[in-house]
């Protein structure tokens, strides 16, 4: 069947997932292509959270196996909520698939209501 070649590359490009980011006011969105990368308080995160509780490099975000994971490099910790559940995972050193949407608090738990929370939304084209 003939085709064009915008046709056959467009049949054959893959639809990225996207990492949606808010804290407060600030909003970013990244793709696979922009891991990995670090949410924290320094300015050459890609993410900046400008709280004394945040670590200047507090979580790690990369892309592994199509999936986005969050890896605490902290010093007090980051815990991740997803949507639906009041239930937190809590991370020390170790890692967490993000999937759908949540909240993750850096530097105390979500007991602390004043703990700088960011918010995330995975947007995955292959599950619609």
């Amino acid at each position: 069947m003939p085709a064009s070649l915008e046709m056959i590359q467009a049949a054959g490009a893959k639809l990225s997932t996207r990492l949606g980011l808010t804290w407060l006011d600030v909003s970013a969105t990244f793709e696979a292509v922009d891991a990995p990368f670090f949410i924290g308080r320094a300015n050459d995160c890609k993410f900046v959270v400008s709280d004394q509780r945040v670590s200047r490099q507090h979580a790690k975000i990369e892309m592994t196996s199509d999936v986005f994971v969050i890896t605490d490099v902290s010093s007090y910790g980051t815990w991740v909520r997803f949507a639906g559940s009041d239930t937190a995972v809590a991370l020390r050193r170790q890692e967490c698939v993000l999937h759908d949407k949540g909240e993750i608090a850096l530097g105390a738990s979500f007991d602390d209501f004043t703990v700088p929370t960011v918010s995330f939304t995975i947007n995955d084209p292959a599950r619609r």
